[in-house]
């Protein structure tokens, strides 16, 4: 079953607990609709952007045209709808907004999360993808007409990170697709006082 759309509304925080052993840490989720990004002035609603210790742009691989043909003569074509609209103007809304508001951006680190792992890994295209390694996805990028997008990340921020995400299936948490990775990623670099890389088994998440 494919995942609803997120509606077009303000977007309010979903509160999770994580907890292990005697420490626990509260985690905000903002899900918010694509149409948030389509110019500046809907991106400066979004202020909890402006003061972010780290940011996650989530790209939507099964979008790219060279992956996007692939994917829809595969058999998961009617499976996932791929992002609308132009992902790589999305980030600019949001990036040229803040920059132009002395917003130092170039002073943080980025993490490029590629979504919806779980179809690209079954595709022909990604056969040399190394999920477990950034640069791999780096090169995997540039090497599928996301050159000019790769330079302009690098260009923005300090440094940038490059994940794969499957956000769909159970998968073991040494697998680099298991979402904890992202979340591990976004502890380490907004300075939370620990990180949480013991087995998902041995947490409690609460919502």
């Amino acid at each position: 079953m494919q995942p609803s759309k997120t509606p077009h509304q303000h977007p309010t925080g979903l509160p999770f607990l994580v907890r292990h052993a005697n420490e626990a840490m509260e985690f905000q989720v903002m899900d918010v609709a694509g149409e948030a990004f389509a110019n500046w002035d809907e991106t400066a609603k979004l202020r909890y952007l402006d003061h972010a210790d780290a940011v996650l742009f989530a790209l939507d691989p099964l979008a790219l045209p060279r992956v996007c043909d692939q994917f829809r003569r595969s058999q998961f074509a009617d499976s996932v709808l791929p992002a609308e609209g132009d992902q790589e103007a999305a980030y600019g809304a949001a990036i040229d907004r803040m920059r132009a508001e002395s917003i130092p951006v170039g002073r943080r680190q980025l993490a490029v999360a590629l979504t919806k792992g779980d179809i690209l890994s079954e595709l022909p295209i990604a056969e040399k993808l190394n999920a477990r390694d950034s640069d791999s996805i780096r090169s995997w990028l540039i090497e599928n007409g996301s050159d000019l997008l790769v330079r302009r990340l690098e260009k923005d921020f300090r440094a940038v990170r490059y994940l794969v995400v499957d956000s769909m299936t159970r998968r073991d948490i040494s697998d680099p697709l298991h979402p904890w990775w992202t979340f591990e990623w976004l502890l380490r670099e907004s300075g939370a006082p620990r990180t949480l890389v013991e087995p998902l088994s041995a947490l409690k998440v609460e919502s």
